[in-house]
């Protein structure tokens, strides 16, 4: 190296050092806005599932009960006392509870359910209803499971 580059070199040092050093603290900066804005976005979002919890956990719990009420529709025999308790259930439900939690396809899948029974009802006969019966509450169960708050499904994964 000839005289005249190491006296270039030896000059532009500090500029190289100074430019080095300045894109350091702009790296280390912008990783401090992305990590800021991460752990306010984590933190929103658990306040949001926070403040969901009180329905997501009623939602839970009548959707569940929903589907228990359902299977021993299915499960009972016409008229007896499990019936009867099933059937007067499942209307408060269907009127009621489960209306402040539903969601669009569980209220259908409601709807679809109270007019086999409302079929039965008017026959007396659940064995001549009992295949659109059966489809009606297994289209329900689905609907129940598939309509759970997303919030809820991710926290219990």
């Amino acid at each position: 190296m000839n005289q005249e580059t190491a006296k270039l070199l030896s000059e532009l040092a500090p500029v190289g050092t100074l430019f080095v050093s300045a894109m350091s603290a702009i790296a280390g900066a912008v990783w401090i806005v992305i990590t800021y804005i991460r752990t306010q976005r984590d933190l929103a979002a658990t306040k949001l599932f926070e403040a969901r919890k009180p329905f997501n956990e009623l939602q839970l719990k009548l959707y569940t009960e929903t589907s228990q009420v359902a299977a021993k529709l299915v499960s009972s025999a016409y008229g007896d006392e499990k019936w009867n308790q099933a059937i007067f259930r499942f209307w408060e439900l269907y009127w009621s509870e489960l209306s402040m939690v539903e969601n669009a396809w569980v209220e259908k899948a409601m709807v679809d359910v109270g007019a086999v029974v409302g079929k039965i009802a008017v026959s007396g006969d659940k064995h001549a209803h009992r295949d659109e019966l059966e489809n009606a509450i297994y289209e329900l169960a689905h609907a129940l499971r598939d309509g759970l708050s997303p919030e809820w499904t991710q926290a219990v994964k």
